[in-house]
This record gives structure tokens, C-alpha cells and sequence, in this order.
């Protein structure tokens, strides 16, 4: 079994075309971020029992609910993590951000006056504190950081993206 990245389902069907897959192989469709796999010679959407289709999201969603949550020095890990991303991207705002969750909290780098954080990492994981969830995975990359977050009282986990915001936000004076 082979895993196929895909830019569109145009592109999935080429792949059938020239006959360059075998049962049971795996295509991830970026445009749709659905799951794909070789069946029968024709590509047919990953289902989950019930018929269901799979998402990429969903497929992510179910492994990394399986994965242990971090514990303290995975935090600190984290933290540091955060505040290197940061440091190469010279930005005044970030967001961390879950549209699932309903979730959008702004972050305004001051270097004038550092407030209530020392840096940036350090104010992402106390939000995370504050909202007593649990973090099961933190992947960045190059333009935003993926943490995957079980908050207090809720039955499943939430993809929430960190990512720099200054073109989100519009400065003005009076």
C-alpha cells in the first residue's frame, strides 16, 4: 500500500489514468481534504463504518485523539517552540484560532511594555491553562502552528491555529 499526495481530484484521476496505483493504496486530495483509496481500479472515498466519508480533518482528528496528552515539560517544550516561530516573523499580532470551537483570541506583541507574559509562548500556554485543556499534539509549520486541544468539559478534541494576524488587524487614530 502506497500514500498519494494530490493537489485536486483532476489530479486523482490522472493517477488512474496512467495506471500508476495498486489496490488498496492511499490518495490525500488537498484540495477537497477528503481520503481517497484504490478499490476495484477506480478511486473511491475512504468511509467510515456506516458509510460515512472521511475527511482529512476527521482521519487527523481520530489519530491524535489516541496519542497521550502532554504533560508539563511537553508544554515547556511547546512554549519555546511558539516563541521561535515568532522571532523570525517580526509580527505585532497573532491569533490563535478554532472556528470548530468558536474560539479566536488575538495576541499584540508590545516591545514597549512586555504586560502580564514574558513572551508570546508563555501567554499561548497559560490561555491553554486557563481553559484546563488538555494538548495532544503541536505540529508547526512554516507559516502557523496546528495545536490540537481537548478542552475542560468537552467529549473530543479541537484543531486550534496559531498564526501571525497583522493583516487581520486594522490600526487607526482618532
Amino acid at each position: 500500500m502506497e500514500s498519494k499526495y494530490v493537489g485536486s481530484e483532476k489530479d486523482l484521476q490522472s493517477l488512474l489514468l496512467k495506471k500508476h496505483s495498486k489496490e488498496g493504496d492511499i490518495a490525500i486530495c488537498e484540495d477537497t481534504r477528503k481520503v481517497y483509496q484504490y478499490v476495484n481500479g477506480e478511486w473511491e472515498p475512504m468511509k467510515m463504518s456506516g458509510g460515512l466519508e472521511m475527511s482529512l480533518y476527521e482521519m487527523n482528528k481520530q489519530i491524535i485523539a489516541q496519542l497521550p496528552p502532554y504533560d508539563d515539560r511537553d508544554l515547556l517544550k511547546l512554549r519555546k517552540r511558539i516563541n521561535k516561530f515568532t522571532e523570525k516573523l517580526y509580527n505585532s499580532y497573532y491569533m490563535l484560532l478554532c472556528k470548530d470551537f468558536n474560539y479566536y483570541t488575538i495576541f499584540a506583541h508590545n516591545e514597549a511594555d512586555a504586560g502580564e507574559f514574558k513572551t508570546i509562548g508563555h501567554a499561548v500556554v497559560a490561555i491553554i491553562k486557563e481553559m484546563n485543556a488538555q494538548v495532544y499534539s503541536a505540529d508547526n509549520m512554516e507559516d502557523r502552528f496546528e495545536i490540537w486541544l481537548k478542552p475542560e468539559g468537552e467529549e473530543e478534541i479541537y484543531d486550534f491555529l496559531f498564526f501571525p494576524y497583522d493583516e487581520g488587524v486594522v490600526e487607526f487614530n482618532d
